[in-house]
């Protein structure tokens, strides 16, 4: 019998309320070295920023302002990984919230579908320069794929960019 999602989710996800700021957001993120954080309120979950989300967005924004009003895809505990994995693929998203009686009770990524075993083929398109699963894209190529960490730094700078080194 495969594993579950209870088996290998992040149980205690880092969460933060809806009202807190993407400067907050982006600070605790950071404290505790993870990419997404799931928003909740007072009637539960809200939604799930990764960092890239927050990435250029003034840092005085409410977190509640750039989730969209739909429900947030979820999984439940018991669910298969290849579940999770067809539902995130599905949806183009790297994570879920795992939610037992409407309450969050861990977050599964990409990333630990394939720590667990899962296939790149059920998880979805990895960057070809990092290996990350964070918001990757298709090139004009069709034989690469980009995170946006890779995007930004694969583009050759602007003409008229100083790049140094003159008199």
């Amino acid at each position: 019998m495969s594993p579950s999602v209870a088996e290998v989710m992040t149980r205690a996800p880092v969460t933060l309320h809806g009202d807190a700021s993407v400067h907050d957001a982006r600070m605790l993120l950071r404290w505790h070295d993870k990419h997404h954080l799931v928003v909740v309120d007072g009637a539960g979950l809200i939604g799930v920023v990764c960092a890239t989300d927050l990435t250029d967005l003034s840092p005085r924004a409410r977190l509640r302002d750039l989730l969209h009003y739909q429900r947030p895809v979820t999984i439940t505990a018991t669910a298969s990984l290849g579940d999770a994995a067809a539902t995130m693929r599905r949806n183009h998203i790297g994570c879920l919230p795992v939610l037992e009686r409407l309450r969050v009770v861990g977050l599964i990524t990409r990333g630990d579908l394939q720590r667990a075993g899962v296939s790149r083929e059920l998880i979805g398109p990895v960057c070809t320069a990092c290996g990350g699963y964070h918001d990757i894209e298709a090139q004009s190529d069709g034989a690469t794929s980009l995170c946006p960490s890779c995007q930004r730094r694969s583009k050759p700078p602007h003409p008229h960019d100083d790049l140094g080194g003159g008199d």
